[in-house]
């Protein structure tokens, strides 16, 4: 089992998140949720990237971090030290989306394998 943590912010209580990696289904670009555990249930809580397809990556950990949406998320995991920003951004709308190259280590893998149907990701 991969890493898990208690210190997450938003959730209280006796609860742990998990970090769970899937892939875009039109391109298989990394996708990254974040997996709340309740009373023994994994609940999805968050799909913490975005799918920029036209947008070049600076390699296969990485992603654009959905920070209009999760900004607070994306201050925990630079703190926990699973993401790190690389310094690439895109535009889109009113906002600003920063790439960021993750600790593929720290990922559980998720249910689809590359081909099938990554579910919710897509």
């Amino acid at each position: 089992m991969k890493k898990q943590w208690s210190n997450f912010p938003g959730l209280h209580g006796e609860r742990t998140v998990s970090l769970r990696r899937q892939a875009y289904l039109n391109n298989q670009r990394l996708a990254v949720e974040v997996i709340a555990h309740v009373d023994g249930t994994e609940v999805p809580y968050a799909l913490v990237t975005r799918n920029f397809s036209d947008e070049p990556l600076s390699g296969p950990e990485c992603s654009f971090f959905d920070d209009n949406n999760y900004g607070y998320i994306l201050e925990w995991m630079i703190s926990e030290e699973i993401c790190a920003l690389t310094g690439h951004f895109v535009a889109s709308g009113y906002c600003i989306y920063p790439e960021v190259a993750f600790d593929l280590n720290v990922l559980q893998d998720g249910e689809f394998r590359k081909g099938e149907n990554p579910g919710k990701a897509a």
